[in-house]
């Protein structure tokens, strides 16, 4: 399962960017088909966690705050955990998360910051690892 939890302001083109470096991520470096039923997706209002995250930013000092349409925009993050068999060793999650993140951030302009790229072991892959050893 792949799910995909945009925050914000997202534009049609983005959001499309996002799917589809995603999919070429996970095919290009864990060498697995992605299947359009794979994907769900959530999307939050910026108004729901928009004073908890541009307190936490600012505090950060990672944005300045700004007018409305801008802060919107630059406050709009993503979230992606993907859970896909077999999703190949630590290393291998590590460096595919990493360049989903680079890659999302070039297509769409949102900081690495507000990007989260989880990458886990489904349960049946971590129980048939345990029985190997």
């Amino acid at each position: 399962m792949v799910r995909i939890e945009f925050l914000g302001a997202w534009k049609d083109k983005d959001v499309q960017a996002v799917r589809d470096v995603t999919v070429t991520g996970i095919e290009k470096k864990l060498k697995i088909s992605v299947l359009p039923a794979y994907f769900e997706e959530e999307y939050s209002l910026i108004e729901e966690n928009c004073l908890a995250f541009s307190e936490n930013c600012m505090r950060n000092k990672k944005i300045a705050p700004v007018e409305c349409g801008e802060a919107e925009r630059r406050m709009s993050g993503v979230k992606i955990t993907i859970s896909l068999f077999p999703a190949g060793n630590g290393r291998m999650r590590r460096q595919t998360a990493q360049e989903i993140t680079k890659n999302i951030a070039l297509k769409t302009g949102i900081s690495k910051d507000n990007i989260s790229v989880t990458l886990d072991a489904p349960p049946q892959e971590r129980r048939s690892y345990a029985e190997e050893r």
